[in-house]
């Protein structure tokens, strides 16, 4: 899905792009179709700006992945811990907790804690957040 966001000097295009249910199937298949995704976007851009006609680059690398998590009570789950290294190479990793309005503000608090705890853990960085959805 395109979405444009007009602002006062500029226009940003957004290519939304879902991998709704990656954890009801065989995790390592779907992962590397995932990193493939954007690596080949990556290294699609970089080619092109390297030839000598620069003037027609279409810049479709990915810039964020929204990434949501479902609170468990127990922290991250190993497969998206196991997603999110691989992928914070790659693009800007923004965590989102997913319906957040199912808990109470002590326990949003408490996930977002393990949240931070788990990424620094692990080495991997994140933009910023984790965020809480509500509504």
């Amino acid at each position: 899905q395109k979405v444009t966001i007009t602002g006062d000097a500029l226009d940003v295009n957004f290519l939304i792009t879902e991998a709704p249910g990656f954890g009801d199937l065989d995790s390592s298949d779907v992962f590397n179709k995932i990193e493939s995704y954007i690596s080949s976007h990556l290294d699609s851009y970089f080619e092109a700006e390297l030839s000598v006609n620069q003037s027609n680059i279409s810049d479709t690398r990915v810039d964020a992945c929204l990434y949501f998590l479902n609170h468990s009570g127990h922290g991250v789950k190993t497969r998206d811990m196991e997603l999110l290294g691989r992928l914070h190479k790659l693009v800007t990793i923004v965590p989102i907790i997913g319906k957040a309005d199912t808990c109470t503000r002590q326990e949003v608090d408490v996930f977002k804690q393990q949240i931070l705890s788990q990424l620094s853990q692990n080495k991997i960085s994140i933009h910023a957040g984790p965020y809480a959805v509500v509504g």
